[in-house]
């Protein structure tokens, strides 16, 4: 299966929120970060690329209109089945919040002068990561925002679920970035930049936790070869029969790149 192919799956699509959510007071505080490092202008042009099931959208929208007369939000994902919880999303917003389908390369061939770009866990999906960054600072304003929040690859690394799934384990090392190579990529393409380590773990049953990765909730997972998954399931039920509740690692980087004077489109 290719990476597009599983969030054309409508279960995945469906069980997305409830599995890889974001807390509603996270995505308050991430999205104002955001939006309060934005340049001073009449109008805000925001754009959340992989915007998912919206879960941004919301608070993209309120810190976007506390800040500026005038704004809008492009909520970007190629994902046919995520578009109708896209489009309910801007619905729900009003006209200052437009759901677009489109793939990210061939949509930013028509972006311009955007002041704030948001990627939730969906820069990696992008292929080098680099070339994205640099993509990203050719359509933003002058002194334009790029909001990141990923796993670093040390971060993937420390997650244990891993222990089941190896080769999914090697799919994300190759696809995250250290936190170096990040950090790196973001002053090449002209950005300077500060990132925290944003704990977002939290305690489940071990019941939960085995629903979830059955379920291959992370890409990785769908991925892997059949038969491997398979053994790994084998794995971890037999580890987690009985176990009562678990501490389920999700550390991620949070990351505020700001243009310095002189670079974007």
């Amino acid at each position: 299966m290719t990476v597009s192919g599983i969030f054309e799956d409508r279960a995945y699509v469906t069980a997305f929120e409830r599995n890889r959510y974001v807390a509603a007071h996270r995505a308050e505080e991430y999205a104002a970060e955001a939006i309060k490092e934005a340049p001073d202008v009449a109008h805000l042009e925001v754009l959340d690329v992989g915007a998912g099931t919206g879960q941004f959208a919301g608070p993209l929208h309120r810190a976007a209109a506390s800040r500026s007369s005038s704004h809008q939000i492009i909520l970007l994902d190629n994902s046919t089945e995520m578009a109708s919880h896209l489009r309910t999303a801007s619905a729900e917003l009003g006209p200052s919040v437009r759901a677009v389908t489109d793939d990210f390369w061939h949509y930013r061939n028509s972006a311009s002068d955007v002041h704030v770009t948001l990627f939730s866990e969906s820069i990696h999906l992008l292929g080098d990561l680099d070339k994205v960054i640099a993509a990203v600072a050719g359509f933003s304003a002058p002194r334009g925002v790029l909001a990141l929040r990923i796993a670093t690859r040390e971060q993937v690394h420390a997650r244990p679920w891993y222990q089941w799934y190896p080769d999914a384990l090697a799919i994300d090392l190759m696809r995250h970035p250290s936190k170096a190579e990040l950090m790196k990529y973001l002053h090449d393409a002209g950005y300077d930049a500060y990132s925290r380590e944003a704990d977002e773990s939290r305690v489940m049953s071990a019941h939960e936790l085995g629903e979830m990765l059955e379920a291959q909730s992370f890409s990785a997972l769908r991925l892997m070869d059949g038969h491997a998954f398979g053994e790994g399931v084998r794995r971890m039920r037999k580890d987690l029969r009985r176990a009562g509740d678990v501490h389920f690692d999700y550390r991620l980087t949070w990351t505020i790149a700001r243009l310095r004077e002189g670079n974007g489109g």
